[in-house]
């Protein structure tokens, strides 16, 4: 689906699609026509980090990471998970970030349910760039209630969960 927007848009084959890179409109609106005719489903999670409380404050940034995507696992229904594969975006060595994970569902008590847990670059996976332009469009949505693109994909998104301590 990327590559087909790629092409049309004559942009290099390295072109990473992040939704705030997006800057021309006319290449945003090819984006999210085309990423509404693909198949798949959403959740996303939402969280204001300037009002989190202090123990969320003392967290590093990776304890941070983990904490929300273990979060957000919470909320994909198990049947979702059972036989799927959790891609997730390159933060700091893949193999510490593969194993954080894991250890943060097992100590929050979270069944992880996925056949497979890895970490690609988002540069090289087109799954984690469809992912930043969910991310992106529900961003848009609630921080400028701009709804055109999010409202392209929203068949696709189940939940944008609003986080609260």
């Amino acid at each position: 689906m990327l590559e087909d927007v790629r092409k049309e848009a004559r942009l290099p084959e390295s072109y990473e699609f992040k939704f705030h890179s997006l800057t021309s409109a006319r290449l945003r609106q090819q984006v999210f026509a085309k990423l509404s005719t693909v198949d798949f489903e959403a959740w996303a999670i939402v969280a204001d980090k300037t009002i989190l409380p202090d123990p969320y404050k003392v967290m590093g940034s990776l304890e941070l990471y983990l904490f929300f995507v273990s979060e957000l696992i919470r909320k994909i229904p198990m049947e979702k998970r059972q036989d799927a594969r959790l891609i997730l975006d390159e933060y700091g060595s893949a193999k510490s970030l593969v194993a954080g994970l894991r250890r943060v569902l097992r100590l929050r008590d979270i069944p992880k349910g996925f056949k497979q847990i890895v970490s690609r670059r988002s540069s090289s996976e087109p799954l984690i760039q469809i992912a930043d332009l969910v991310a992106g469009a529900a961003s848009r949505r609630d921080s400028f209630r701009e709804v055109e693109f999010y409202d392209a994909i929203a068949t696709k998104i189940h939940q944008v969960y609003d986080f609260q301590p």
